[in-house]
């Protein structure tokens, strides 16, 4: 699984606004993709891979490409949610 570029690599990493900087302190990646469904059975195979490769692919991109930007003690704060009652 290849992770799709989103929105902040192509802003920040892409055009090299991180280049010449000393530090990253905070990284906050946020985006995310859900679909509603009133039964888990109604999520196709392909449904599930799209919204995993969203959530989870920009994560680990992002973080990947700030590693090396990161001084001890910087954080990596990650946040989830769901609509109550949805599936």
């Amino acid at each position: 699984m290849t992770p799709v570029p989103d929105c902040g690599e192509r802003s920040y990493l892409g055009s090299g606004k991180l280049a010449g900087r000393r530090a990253v302190l905070v990284l906050v990646p946020n985006a995310a993709h859900q679909s509603v469904h009133e039964n888990r059975e109604d999520i196709t195979d392909e449904e599930f891979d799209h919204t995993f490769r969203l959530n989870m692919g920009h994560y680990f991109s992002l973080v990947k490409a700030a590693l090396p930007h990161l001084n001890p003690g910087a954080s990596i704060i990650a946040t989830a949610g769901r609509p109550e009652g949805r599936v």
